[in-house]
């Protein structure tokens, strides 16, 4: 072990023949736990190491064994067609997104690890991977965000889950022919940085909201001037009128 500068550990799954898991740990900082920015990999019996989406690709379904490889040109190929059959409009993604036809977790497995290319999904985040990809599919381009956090509060009282989030847009880059992983939209909201360009992309994204909010209180102003100045303006002459009178 040695030190790690941005005082990260990675939790390695090693993954046998037969589908058995062990779990080591590279680079930890053993008492300084707080400043860890983990990691999650998966490495097959050939030596093969592949990156985990979160935490909770390797957790939350602990019985996994299995990797599909052909995730891409196999699984969501046969996904896509199923639905397709279908003709698609907002009425239906609203009514079957969540427990029907297009809940894509439904229709996979829990003992498998998706992987895309790049890293590797849990059902539940390939799930989301596949929905988003869907949706641009049909024209419905940009929209699962907000249908994914109007969904995750009405249903769950929680903002949709980080994991899931950055499968959805990884998803969506896919449709989109873009290197998800190497954009700058995912280096600046998800990518691996150390804690001081964190900081300064929060900061940057706060600054961005202050001058906004500014912005749009300082219009405010102008127009409540602008109708003040008015309604005295025509307050004055009505007086005037009426002491004509």
């Amino acid at each position: 072990k040695y030190v790690d500068p941005d005082g990260r550990t990675d939790y390695i799954y090693h993954l046998d023949e037969n589908g058995n898991k062990t779990v080591t740990e590279e680079n930890d900082w053993g008492k300084f736990e707080f400043l860890h920015i983990d990691r999650y990999f998966v490495e097959t019996s050939d030596g093969t190491r592949c990156k985990a989406n979160s935490k909770e690709t390797v957790t939350l379904h602990e019985n996994w064994k299995n990797i599909d490889t052909d995730f891409l040109h196999g699984t969501l190929s046969t996904l896509l067609s199923t639905v397709n059959q279908k003709d698609t409009d907002f009425t239906r993604i609203l009514k079957q997104s969540v427990d029907g036809e297009l809940d894509f977790k439904l229709s996979m497995k829990a003992d498998t690890l998706y992987f895309d290319g790049n890293v590797l999904y849990n059902r539940n985040e390939a799930g989301n991977f596949v929905w988003a990809y869907f949706l641009e599919s049909k024209g419905f381009t940009g929209i699962h965000g907000v249908l994914a956090q109007a969904g995750s509060i009405v249903g769950s009282h929680r903002l949709d889950e980080w994991h899931d989030t950055k499968a959805r847009y990884a998803g969506d880059a896919y449709f989109h022919k873009i290197d998800f992983y190497s954009s700058k939209f995912y280096y600046f909201f998800f990518g691996e940085k150390n804690r001081k360009e964190k900081f300064l992309n929060i900061f940057v994204l706060f600054f961005a909201l202050f001058l906004f909010h500014a912005l749009t209180r300082i219009i405010s102003q102008i127009m409540n001037y602008q109708n003040f100045m008015y309604w005295q303006k025509n307050w004055n002459k009505k007086i005037f009128h009426l002491g004509e009178k």
